[in-house]
């Protein structure tokens, strides 16, 4: 469920992304808000869930003793896990394909800026100051050109959530009696 959930933030986020590149259709961060607080929702829920299965395997692999640890690194050396686990490849290269789509995005933001004279580096009020020079027009170009960049980032990050979500249960794990059983099948 919350990988469908995740789903529909990424394809919203990806609509207001697209509509930043419609010069009629004025949107802005602050009405984007709702989307990039449930990305961050999601991804800080993916972050729980990760850092709760790893206390839990800490806890668990404590209780076992030293000859099952070593049996244990021993089945791991022989069958090592799969690259990502059984998430599928083409999975992994649209994750990298939204990364270099990132890294593009804030990197040409940044060389219009640069032609444009824009500063980044905001100090107090300057941001309100420089808004204040530019036509409704420009600001509406200025705010759709913030949400590209924020979207563009927290797409990514709601695709990592999707993926995670959606094939965090069909990783291939050892079962709970592992040491009495053999090595998984992978």
């Amino acid at each position: 469920m919350i990988a469908v959930v995740a789903l529909v933030v990424f394809l919203l986020n990806a609509g207001a992304h697209v509509a930043t590149f419609i010069d009629g259709l004025p949107i802005s961060e602050r009405q984007a808000w709702p989307i990039l607080v449930a990305v961050l929702v999601l991804f800080l829920a993916m972050l729980g869930t990760i850092m709760a299965g790893v206390c839990y395997e800490l806890a668990r692999m404590k209780r076992v003793s030293e000859e099952a640890l070593c049996e244990y690194r021993d089945a791991i050396m022989a069958h090592p896990p799969r690259f990502c686990g059984s998430v599928p490849i083409w999975t992994v290269l649209l994750i990298g394909a939204l990364a270099l789509y990132v890294v593009g995005t804030v990197v040409a933001e940044g060389y219009n800026d640069h032609v444009a004279g824009i500063r980044q580096d905001w100090e107090g009020d300057d941001r309100e100051r420089y808004i204040r020079t530019l036509t409704a027009q420009e600001v509406v170009r200025f705010e759709s050109r913030e949400l590209r960049m924020t979207s563009a980032m927290f797409g990514f990050f709601a695709f990592v959530c999707f993926t995670y979500f959606t094939y965090r249960h069909a990783a291939p794990r050892p079962p709970t009696r592992f040491f009495e059983t053999g090595p998984p099948d992978r």
